[in-house]
């Protein structure tokens, strides 16, 4: 019976990681060129660039889908990368939309008897429908939604059953920083902090979690999920690598802020606003973290991004363009350099 509610349990994370994956393929396929649009219309002032990220974020329901358009075009030089900075702070405020629909429908309603009549229909759908391009991507998005909805429910059930054999209250006699730890390294493989942070409402609802340790694995969550952007702006030009690593240092930056002053918090949802709901609470409190850091490191944007572009210099190999306002001595250099500008142009391109 164990084994078959561990599979359960692992057969929800994979419906839930799928239905996310699909979510962001149909989004990114529907959205493709008007996102990038919008992107780029809004992104030439801070203040707008963190609201362009939060509002993109919101709807795509993947910051890292919006971080990586964002190193891209830091790469092509469309925005300048202190705007880029803006951008992903409000992709880690956007992405909070994800918890909080999962907090308030997927644990307050019996979502599989809803997910399953919506992945019959929609399913259907798009088998009938398939030459109709608008028609099939509407299918494919509720599609994608009862899967992860399905994946969702069969993780609550399976965590109810678990709870009963395992006992993880025991690790918080290794400290706080334990969850910390497991929220990171589960965030860094799976690549996805939205699926983090609905294993860890799971654990709550099934009491398997205090509200301080759940808090203490979103804290880790919000440092994991930028491993990938990280490695990814390990290739290309120099603006795209300040990027990397302020999205990065940025998030350190959240993390530090909400550990410190993680029992405070807490206190403060619970008993001056208070939030009894766990589930709430948690969503509330990932939700406040974000706000904070923002507030609080926009004074510092400017010294933040000074600051890189001195630690992080151009090596001569990645620039953005290989025509300088000099002209060449010689006019075969200038074929030369007309040459690789177009080949650079093509690769942007692709």
């Amino acid at each position: 019976m164990q084994n078959l509610e561990i599979w359960k349990f692992l057969a929800g994370l994979g419906f839930f990681l799928y239905g996310m994956g699909q979510l962001e393929t149909v989004l990114k396929n529907v959205s493709g060129r008007s996102l990038k649009l919008f992107l780029k219309r809004n992104t030439q002032s801070l203040f707008k660039s963190i609201f362009g990220g939060a509002l993109i974020t919101g709807i795509v329901q993947s910051s890292s889908v919006v971080s990586l358009i964002v190193l891209a075009f830091v790469e092509s030089g469309i925005i300048t990368f202190r705007n880029a900075l803006g951008v992903i702070l409000g992709t880690n405020l956007g992405t909070t939309l994800d918890s909080w629909i999962v907090a308030t429908i997927g644990f307050k309603l019996n979502i599989l008897s809803y997910s399953l009549p919506v992945i019959a229909v929609t399913a259907i759908g798009m088998f009938f429908f398939e030459n109709r391009k608008k028609l099939h991507n509407v299918f494919a998005i509720f599609f994608a939604l009862g899967i992860l909805f399905l994946g969702l429910g069969f993780m609550k059930e399976g965590a109810l059953e678990l709870v009963k054999e395992f006992d993880l209250a025991s690790y918080t006699n290794y400290g706080i920083l334990v969850f910390v730890l497991i929220g990171f390294v589960l965030t860094t493989i799976i690549q996805s902090s939205s699926a983090t942070i609905a294993i860890t409402l799971t654990a709550v609802y099934a009491d398997v979690l205090t509200f301080q340790s759940a808090a203490a694995i979103v804290i880790g969550a919000e440092v994991g999920t930028t491993i990938k952007i990280l490695l990814w702006g390990m290739r290309g030009s120099v603006d795209k690598k300040r990027v990397a690593w302020g999205n990065f240092m940025y998030n350190i930056f959240t993390a530090s802020i909400a550990l410190i002053f993680l029992h405070w918090i807490i206190y403060f949802i619970e008993n001056t606003i208070g939030i009894k709901d766990p589930l709430i609470g948690l969503v509330f409190f990932q939700t406040a973290i974000n706000i904070v850091s923002i507030i609080l490191f926009i004074p510092f944007l400017n010294i933040f991004s000074k600051w890189l572009e001195r630690k992080i210099i151009s090596n001569g190999t990645n620039s953005n363009s290989y025509i300088s306002k000099n002209l060449p001595i010689l006019p075969l250099l200038a074929v030369d350099a007309l040459r690789d500008e177009t080949e650079n142009l093509y690769r942007k391109t692709l």
